[in-house]
């Protein structure tokens, strides 16, 4: 607006006099200033410093300055038509791709997906302490997944599911699409995490601080070999192992950004393709959803903690009626109650629920 500050002034009267101002006009128009934009200091930024326009023949497609080539591309490839009728799609590659599907849903089902919260912080002495939402098993159960579609060694790994995507549609932009959702992926990958000192002239990638805590702690047993290599990845961060869980669980949710755009992409094609020739879109039930028994019976930490709180609230209100009711209702009486029931059963307070 500064361009055009010569048109304006600065309203000075009451609010009762601005209404009364607007409605003694029989007609009030609108207008915006666009194409003017400002830095932190106020000086005009010329709008191709900060979007670009593209014309694809279907229409512009308009993107920020910086962005990834295939935020463009996702415009593009879904405004290009696909004749499936005419697809050629070899069963095997179908196969392989409903496979990936499967596995990019299994790690969408994850409870650590679902809920990402991760953060590290200092305590006492300068230490570091990692903190997740999930617990050990929850994360255990995503990275076991987030393995089968790392590892190229694996069928329906990211790396031979984008290459066999890609030779289905060789010289369309929905191969571009997934051939740079790829190359994002592996610069993830090949690049040191953000905002962190290592120390001497070792600097882990992403992908190298993931390939030596799965080797090391998930994936094989360890080794001689396997160990020394955590030793030295754990001592490049200040012989902190906090901080270096926290590098790892951060490097495999940003690898798994990716892989689950890129399911997107292959499960909606997959779905298209299957609809178009009539065939069923199926594949190896997961396990979570094949067998609705498992997690049906009651953990017995979980039972027993149930019982003492049904039990605590039972002996409660019999405590608080023989108080004589008084105000305030028998919750003051819960701690009581649970005591005395600890103490009769013989029960340690500080091993419930664990």
């Amino acid at each position: 607006m500064i361009p055009f500050r010569s048109l304006f002034r600065v309203w000075e009267g009451t609010p009762d006099e601005l209404n009364k101002l607007w409605h003694s006009y029989d007609r009030v128009e609108s207008f915006s200033v666009h194409d003017y934009f400002e830095d932190e200091s106020g000086a005009n930024t010329p709008s191709k410093d900060i979007f670009t326009f593209s014309d694809e023949g279907e229409g512009v497609v308009v993107q920020p300055i910086g962005a990834p080539t295939y935020y463009r591309l996702y415009g593009v490839a879904y405004n290009s038509p696909i004749c499936l009728d005419s697809l050629p799609v070899l069963q095997r590659s179908l196969d392989l791709l409903m496979l990936f599907s499967r596995e990019v849903q299994e790690l969408r089902e994850t409870s650590f997906w679902k809920d990402q919260r991760i953060s590290l912080r200092t305590v006492a002495h300068g230490e570091s302490e990692v903190q997740t939402s999930a617990n050990v098993e929850e994360l255990r159960s995503f990275v076991m997944v987030f393995r089968r579609l790392y590892l190229q060694s694996e069928p329906a790994s990211f790396a031979n599911t984008q290459k066999a995507f890609r030779n289905i549609f060789p010289g369309h932009p929905i191969a571009d699409l997934m051939k740079e959702m790829f190359k994002a992926y592996k610069a993830d990958l090949n690049q040191p995490p953000l905002f962190f000192q290592f120390n001497g002239d070792h600097k882990p990638t992403g992908g190298s601080i993931i390939d030596v805590l799965l080797n090391s702690k998930f994936a094989h047993q360890p080794t001689s070999d396997r160990l020394r290599e955590y030793d030295e990845l754990k001592m490049a961060v200040g012989n902190d192992g906090e901080r270096l869980w926290f590098l790892f669980f951060q490097a495999i949710l940003s690898c798994s950004i990716h892989i689950v755009n890129a399911g997107h992409v292959v499960r909606n094609f997959c779905s298209a393709y299957c609809q178009s020739r009539k065939i069923t879109f199926k594949t190896t039930p997961q396990i979570a959803s094949s067998i609705t028994g498992f997690g049906g019976i009651e953990k017995t930490h979980l039972r027993q903690e149930r019982l003492l709180d049904e039990s605590s609230q039972a002996l409660a209100m019999s405590l608080w009626q023989q108080a004589g009711n008084p105000p305030g209702g028998h919750l003051p009486f819960i701690e009581m109650a649970r005591k005395q029931i600890v103490s009769k059963l013989g029960l340690q307070e500080n091993k419930l629920g664990t």
